[in-house]
């Protein structure tokens, strides 16, 4: 699961159960959810994905594990 946005005080007031798998991120302001999801999903900053702002249209141009996913 990831929870853009939220503050890491926060997060045990969602009601999962705890897992040793968590990680909080800090970034410069300002900051944009689409690079970040980018970067999630193929394992490249935004300077390899061409994803620098939200405002980008359409899909990172690499493997992600979503590609992976549907080819298996």
């Amino acid at each position: 699961m990831v929870v853009d946005g939220l503050r890491a005080d926060l997060a045990p007031t969602l009601g999962l159960p705890p897992t040793p798998h968590t990680c909080a991120l800090l970034a410069d302001y300002p900051t944009f959810s689409r690079p970040g999801y980018a970067a999630l999903a193929t394992g490249y900053p935004p300077w390899v994905t061409g994803i620098h702002t939200n405002a980008h249209t359409g899909p990172a141009l690499l493997p992600s594990i979503f590609t992976s996913a549907r080819a298996a």
